[in-house]
């Protein structure tokens, strides 16, 4: 039973009251029987009437005692009751205190154990920070530089993703009139920059045989998006993006001898079940040469890297074709003389004169033949010239026939 300190209980009231009530009759009664019997004793009233008198107020006595007696008795059950209940919250607030206390004891060992983490994330992050700091003093300037690649690229994949839906590939040039083949073409040749570095290649090499080196040692191969199949680079998009698949490296060689005045110069390709390939035809002082760059072949020769290894005591020879090696790689193994530019036949084979069309194209295609592909069809794309055959004699013989 809740109480309000400092009040007395409701039933503490009630019991005093009762034990006020007999006390109260009994001393009216005494009062009255004392009065009575000094009227008896003044009137000169019997013995009896005096006993009589007596065994009334036992009976009274009695009868106070027993109402004090059932007072006291009711108020020390409800002391008792009062008791037990206090015992028994008292009980709950000890189990209380004792939850508590274990929860703080388990709050107390987190604590304890985010602060020591909170010191070890702090100097994680701080030396972390650090370098970063570092690593941006050293290369601020560099900034630039890499934002506007990165702005490149971000454009470049735009073009690539509105290119999807358009047709690519030979097809893409199938599909054109051949007024719109021209514009096409046109448009490559114009969109070449200047090439200063060309000109110690063509010194050295030759034409066409330098503009091959010169593609191959500037630009590596790149196969086109997984998203975007066989979309056409323009030149100068080849030489920004450092390279290309056969499409742009071919287109990009065939641009260089049409600019520089080489107008007997073709687009020719080979088509397989599955894949295809696109190579330059070209005629230089009355010669055919053969230009795939992206197949590493000119007229039966081949384009290496030549360095000198020194394993255990022996020197090995090795050959590196150039176009899987990035430009910035080949020209630094050239520059510290790691390595040399070597042109050669493949083994057991000569270079071809050129002066036989139709075994130049025959030898091409067994070229690609031993390799595992399977042409079929041929084509030829330039100026005013588009042919599609399946045959190399017929292929031959209409180049020679529009060359004249």
């Amino acid at each position: 039973m809740d109480e309000t300190p400092g009040r007395p209980s409701t039933s503490s009231d009630m019991n005093a009251f009762i034990t006020f009530i007999p006390f109260s009759v009994l001393y009216f009664f005494l009062n009255h029987i004392y009065f009575k019997k000094n009227q008896c004793l003044s009137n000169g009233g019997s013995r009896m009437n005096a006993s009589k008198i007596f065994i009334a107020i036992l009976l009274g006595c009695l009868l106070v005692l027993g109402l004090s007696y059932y007072s006291m008795q009711r108020a020390y059950e409800d002391l008792e009751e009062r008791y037990r209940e206090l015992l028994s919250e008292y009980s709950e607030l000890e189990a209380t205190n004792s939850e508590l206390m274990g929860n703080l004891s388990v709050l107390q060992t987190e604590n304890m154990w985010l602060k020591g983490n909170l010191t070890s994330m702090e100097s994680y992050y701080n030396a972390i920070i650090a370098m970063y700091e570092s690593w941006l003093e050293g290369n601020f300037s560099d900034i630039p530089i890499l934002m506007e690649r990165i702005t490149y690229l971000r454009t470049k994949l735009s073009e690539y993703a509105n290119m999807m839906s358009s047709p690519n590939g030979i097809h893409y040039l199938e599909d054109l009139t051949q007024q719109e083949r021209n514009l096409f073409l046109e448009k490559a040749v114009n969109s070449l920059p200047p090439t200063p570095n060309l000109s110690e290649y063509v010194k050295k090499y030759g034409i066409p045989l330098g503009v091959h080196v010169y593609v191959s040692f500037t630009t590596y191969y790149q196969p086109d998006p997984v998203s975007v199949t066989e979309y056409w680079k323009l030149p100068n998009e080849t030489l920004q993006d450092l390279g290309g698949d056969c499409e742009d490296l071919s287109l990009l060689v065939y641009s260089i001898l049409i600019k520089n005045g080489y107008n007997d110069t073709y687009l020719v390709a080979w088509l397989g079940n599955e894949i295809g390939h696109v190579a330059v035809l070209s005629r230089v002082a009355g010669r055919w040469f053969l230009i795939d760059t992206a197949g590493n072949w000119v007229n039966g020769l081949k384009l290496y890297l030549s360095a000198k290894i020194l394993k255990d005591d022996i020197t090995y020879d090795l050959k590196l074709p150039l176009l899987p090696i990035h430009p910035d790689v080949k020209d630094w193994l050239i520059m510290n003389n790691y390595a040399t530019i070597s042109i050669s036949p493949l083994p057991g084979q000569q270079e071809l004169d050129g002066v036989d069309l139709n075994s130049l194209l025959k030898e091409w295609v067994a070229y690609w033949v031993s390799s595992g592909e399977h042409p079929t069809e041929y084509w030829l794309i330039g100026f005013n010239v588009y042919f599609k055959t399946s045959s190399i004699t017929q292929l031959a013989d209409y180049v020679e026939t529009i060359s004249r």
